[in-house]
């Protein structure tokens, strides 16, 4: 009834004991034809078995992981000490004159008290800044600094619960060294944390960076006695700057500068700080001090406020606290809230073996 099949008993007992399909078998079932492409290269058994113990392997795996790692690691934080690509040079450089109206600043670097601020915990901290003001004839000020997070009820209104006690108790020590300003009604105080380090020549450095900010300003008055930003004055609330920042980990290029000559302008530079000259000069070659309007200052261990530059911090911040201390005050500067200056290099850095517990 029906007809003989092709597949014959030799062909099936053939076919039973065969663990492979081989060309016969093509024949008897010829469905779908693999189209071989030029560009298939062949698999040779020795290359699928190094494959496949590559694969299986952990311990192979684990060393081609590290070794990425490591590269791609170094890539990325390596120290940065090379010149920069040079930038087109459009921006017009304006010269202070330190040769007239010089005069030296007091034991406060010309402000009414220098703040230093010190958890009780680190007196070993204290004893080296006392010595280093002792030697350069520097007058602080030490206040005690938190180590713990405010309790609830003194929080900011509003504020980023993601954020670390640390942030939140260096954020209450800036905030009690504005609020001492504030209640003193000095005009400028510097504050300090307890890991910086400066020149011995800061009194002549410090005297040359109140100039340059007078010139940049361009208020006559905002010289190193900052009489023009009493706050018993009406000028006082409307002072041309809040925050003078006399050290930062970092900052970047201004659409404006001032560049003026120090004689204790330090011989190393970073990657940043060559950054910012390339910028402007096309050439890290000749590095001079300069002044600028503040753009993204990283950290908070050296600058100076005005009296309505604390007052300004203590109130935003007790407001709005999303970030930690010295990212609030970048975005307060990016909105134009506080107006601030900064000083490249740094007059004063953070001593790097010796990290500070703010």
């Amino acid at each position: 009834m029906f007809p003989s099949n092709s597949w014959s008993p030799s062909k099936r007992k053939t076919f039973s004991s065969s663990t492979s399909h081989t060309a016969e078998d093509e024949d008897l079932y010829n469905s779908h034809p693999r189209n071989k492409s030029p560009f298939t290269t062949a698999r040779t058994s020795s290359h699928r078995s190094f494959m496949q113990s590559l694969s299986r392997n952990a311990y192979l795996r684990y060393l081609l992981s590290m070794f990425l790692g490591l590269f791609i690691g170094r890539t990325i934080f390596a120290p940065v000490h090379y010149h920069l690509p040079h930038l087109r040079y459009g921006r017009a450089e304006t010269d202070v004159s330190t040769t007239t109206g010089a005069q030296g600043v007091n034991s406060t670097l010309g402000t009414a008290a220098i703040i230093t601020l010190n958890a009780a915990s680190r007196p070993d901290r204290r004893d080296i800044m006392a010595l280093m003001a002792s030697v350069t004839n520097v007058k602080l000020t030490f206040m005690d600094a938190w180590t713990r997070k405010p309790i609830d009820k003194a929080m900011p209104n509003e504020h980023n619960p993601n954020l670390k006690d640390v942030e939140y108790a260096c954020w209450r020590t800036h905030a009690d060294a504005w609020r001492k300003v504030v209640e003193e009604g000095w005009t400028t105080a510097m504050i300090l944390e307890d890991d910086v380090d400066w020149d011995g020549g800061i009194h002549e450095s410090m005297n040359l960076a109140w100039e340059a900010l007078k010139n940049i300003t361009g208020d006559p008055q905002a010289a190193t006695t900052a009489t023009s930003y009493s706050s018993n004055s009406k000028r006082g609330l409307i002072c041309r700057w809040d925050i003078f920042y006399t050290g930062t980990c970092m900052d970047l290029p201004a659409k404006t500068y001032l560049i003026y000559d120090d004689p204790h302008l330090p011989r190393t530079s970073t990657w940043w700080i060559d950054a910012i000259y390339t910028a402007y000069f096309s050439t890290t070659a000749s590095i001079r001090r300069l002044i600028q309007p503040t753009v993204e200052p990283v950290c908070t261990h050296s600058y100076i406020v005005s009296q309505t530059g604390a007052r300004k911090l203590l109130y935003h911040t007790n407001q709005f606290l999303p970030w930690g201390v010295d990212v609030a005050i970048i975005k307060m500067v990016n909105k134009g809230t506080i107006k601030g200056y900064s000083i490249v290099p740094p007059l004063f850095v953070t001593r790097w073996h010796n990290k500070t517990d703010l």
